[in-house]
């Protein structure tokens, strides 16, 4: 599952923007960084057993070799910062809820 779903942000990355649905909810894409990001560490926590440090570190670096790939790849995509503060931000989250719900099974 965990290489489904990094070629799927792959392919979604680097599709045209026009390929993909626009929404007029502000920050929308963003909100799906997050969640692309967050459901990748959880696969690599599930489906391949990878530490969780390593799980982040992974999920980071993938959303930043995809922001390079879309900068030199293509025309109509960009390298964007803040689509990487989302990306990390959601494998963040993953980290941050496994260790909240870890202190809540130990108490």
């Amino acid at each position: 599952p965990l290489l489904v779903w990094a070629a799927f942000i792959l392919v979604l990355s680097l599709m045209p923007p026009s390929s993909i649905p626009k929404s007029s909810i502000m920050g929308i894409d963003k909100v799906a960084h997050l969640i692309f990001y967050f459901v990748f560490v959880w696969f690599c926590m599930v489906g391949w057993h990878v530490p969780l440090s390593n799980a982040l570190f992974l999920a980071v670096s993938y959303g930043i070799v995809i922001e390079i790939l879309q900068h030199a790849l293509t025309t109509q995509r960009q390298f964007d910062i803040y689509d990487i503060i989302a990306n990390s931000l959601g494998a963040l989250l993953y980290y941050v809820l496994k260790v909240f719900k870890s202190k809540l099974n130990s108490r």
